[in-house]
């Protein structure tokens, strides 16, 4: 077997254990560990085609990331150049007195919306009456954080292990 068709079954192997794991297949999961553990290369010489493949993954990723956003901004330029468009259809007809217009094949009208009516608050929400108000109460993490780095000891909260991570240079 030659180099890149080894690189090409170890990343094959990968895309089926990443299937696996979507799937929740812990059998297939095992049996693609047990496959990259069978082949027969040295340590160093295994960590170096699967260092090529993450960093082909990598490269992978940030072009799909940023076409994604390309995309995204796309969509969101479609999406205004469609708001203005109907509300220009709608002033239209508000200005020529119209709620319905056959327009060929479609049938355009102005009607209410449903569902809750709108509301506006006309005050700072901290002076409505309490019935009216909901509090969210979330944990003050850079407080905690100094308060344990300090000294400070408690039974609510407590500083967890840094995680390890890969680092491919």
């Amino acid at each position: 077997m030659k180099l890149y068709e080894i690189t090409e079954a170890i990343a094959s192997v990968f895309e089926l254990m990443a299937e696996a794991q979507q799937n929740g297949d812990k059998e297939a999961e095992q049996a693609c560990i047990d496959t990259l553990d069978s082949l027969d290369y040295d340590l160093s010489e295994k960590l170096e085609r699967m260092s090529k493949i993450v960093r082909n993954y990598e490269s992978d990723i940030k072009a799909l990331k940023e076409e994604a956003k390309h995309l995204s901004d796309r969509a969101k330029t479609i999406e205004r150049q469609n708001t203005l468009l109907k509300d220009y259809m709608k002033q239209a007809m508000e200005r020529a007195g119209k709620t319905k217009v056959d327009a060929g094949i479609f049938k355009v009208s102005i009607q209410q919306n449903g569902g809750v009516k709108p509301l506006q608050i006309n005050c700072d929400p901290l002076a409505l009456p309490r019935e009216f108000q909901t509090i969210t109460i979330t944990p003050d993490n850079d407080a905690i954080r100094k308060y344990l780095e300090a000294g400070g000891e408690s039974e609510l909260f407590e500083f967890k292990e840094r995680g390890t991570s890969l680092r491919i240079r």
